[in-house]
């Protein structure tokens, strides 16, 4: 128990490090994880068994983290490619261009 403690409060402290050097939404992203790095490390180090409820949400924290992950990246590549196509794009013209992407499906 007092393990997992000391791995929670230094999950805090490198998370408020790591807000001063990478963008907030990253750091809100993979905050989440030190719950799984808490499960893993008593399956891992302490050999706790491992229940189905807690795989579940190990599921439901990363399965949203490579999501987002894929999303972003996704996007990067589209503004990319309109970047491309349209040398002189305004703020107004990039926000209708992803308007339209959010409402064409």
């Amino acid at each position: 128990m007092s393990f997992r403690i000391i791995i929670f409060i230094s999950s805090a402290f490198l998370s408020n490090y790591a807000i001063h050097h990478i963008p907030a939404s990253t750091v809100g992203l993979f905050s989440n994880l030190s719950l799984v790095i808490m499960i893993l490390s008593g399956v891992i180090v302490l050999n706790e068994p491992i229940y189905s409820y807690q795989i579940i949400g190990i599921l439901i924290i990363l399965i949203p983290i490579i999501g987002m992950n894929v999303i972003q990246k996704s996007l990067s590549k589209l503004l990319q490619l309109h970047q491309v196509n349209r040398k002189e794009n305004s703020l107004t013209e990039m926000l209708d261009y992803l308007l339209f992407l959010n409402y064409s499906y």
